[in-house]
């Protein structure tokens, strides 16, 4: 279902890739699409730009933030499918459908949209949602690629190293592996012959990949940072970042998310608000100090920042990692020597572009070295390589 005559100037310039960014979810071209309630979401989304209050509302949303370097459409799709499930996940519902039993159907989200939009208080939030946030991804499982490279590399790192996490956002990542409860298993694949869209299990490797992440690790005194301080006001947004729609279905996997969020901080887990994105960071005695941690996550962050601020930060991560210590990015990127940061971002998050990498802090050539290839950002099929064959143990 398409409605791109429901656009005419002077919106047409704003919409035109946000329309095609909705129909690559729509069709399932976008992995995202994948979601029954995705799906909806974006055929709901291309009949509500013909509401003229939601359409004036994401007018004003697209133009204030068009110099925004992270809002691409495919993006600016995402963050609107995070405010509205933050609305959707409301206590009392603001509409009558329930979620998310009733968003496999874009009649739901069209009703949501038209709530919002028909009710001022409902429509500056949501305003200020899309203008000031950004989205927040919490998908604690990804961090078991952080426990795996701590283990392949222990000689390095130490058997308790010390890790930082920038972008951490409600430090649930750092929480899962100070929790020691289990990460979820991992599925090795491999191609069928040539092809590019078929994959077989291979029950050795995954065996031995999850042989791996069983392994006992625990991290020594570790540090999360992010420029916001977590908060219960944004508990719905964060929770929308980190399901897709039909995912909150399961409830074991929604409750043990709430669990870990309403946990307490480990006594060797710490939070600092700062934004460490900037130039000449400076120490912070006993907290931040040169040279003292010994693993620097960068975990679905950079993408969300232009090429200086990814600069500061890398260089950043750098100065405050011990020389024979490690970088760790988990993120829609690859090696590129070209770049100034030696990664470069996807611009389609198709399946198989989420990449584990690690650097050498002390390389001042900006070198990555590519580790795992993940099916995608919820990390639970790797693709089988000959790095994966040569650095899982037997």
């Amino acid at each position: 279902m398409h409605h791109e005559e429901a656009i005419r100037e002077p919106y047409q310039g704003l919409f035109d890739n946000f329309i095609l960014a909705l129909q690559n979810l729509e069709q399932g071209i976008d992995p995202m699409g994948q979601d029954p309630g995705v799906k909806a979401f974006a055929s709901a989304m291309q009949m509500a730009l013909a509401y003229p209050r939601f359409r004036e509302t994401l007018t004003t949303i697209f133009t204030v933030r068009r110099e925004d370097e992270r809002m691409r459409p495919a993006y600016r799709a995402n963050l609107l499918l995070r405010t509205l499930q933050k609305q959707a996940l409301k206590d009392p519902p603001i509409t009558s459908d329930r979620f998310p039993h009733d968003f496999g159907d874009e009649l739901a989200w069209f009703n949501l949209v038209r709530t919002i939009s028909d009710n001022p208080t409902l429509r500056g939030e949501f305003m200020g949602d899309n203008l000031l946030l950004d989205v927040k991804s919490n998908k604690q499982h990804r961090y078991k690629a952080s426990k795996m490279v701590a283990l392949l590399f222990q000689d390095r790192v130490g058997a308790n190293p010390r890790k930082k996490d920038i972008g951490c956002s409600e430090n649930l990542g750092l929480k899962m592996e100070f929790s020691g409860l289990p990460f979820s298993k991992i599925t090795v694949v491999e191609p069928v012959g040539d092809s590019e869209t078929e994959f077989r299990v291979n029950p050795e490797s995954t065996e031995r990949a999850n042989k791996l992440l069983e392994m006992p690790a625990q991290p020594g005194p570790s540090l999360g940072v992010d420029i916001e301080e977590p908060s219960l006001a944004l508990r719905n947004f964060i929770r929308a970042c980190s399901f897709y729609p039909m995912e909150n279905l399961d409830e074991k996997k929604v409750a043990e998310f709430i669990e870990l969020e309403n946990s307490p901080m480990p006594d060797n887990l710490s939070f600092l608000r700062m934004d460490y994105a900037q130039p000449h960071l400076a120490p912070i005695p006993g907290i931040m100090e040169e040279h003292s941690i010994d693993m620097c996550l960068y975990f679905a962050m950079l993408y969300m920042l232009d090429t200086q601020r990814r600069v500061y930060a890398i260089e950043n991560g750098d100065r405050y990692t011990k020389e024979d210590g490690l970088g760790v990015f988990s993120d829609f990127g690859r090696p590129n020597s070209n770049d100034p940061t030696g990664v470069s971002f996807f611009k389609d998050w198709s399946d198989w572009t989420f990449r584990t990498l690690i650097r050498d802090p002390g390389d001042k050539k900006n070198r990555w070295e590519e580790l795992f290839i993940w099916k995608n950002g919820r990390c639970d099929v790797l693709l089988n390589t000959a790095k994966l064959e040569a650095i899982l143990p037997d």
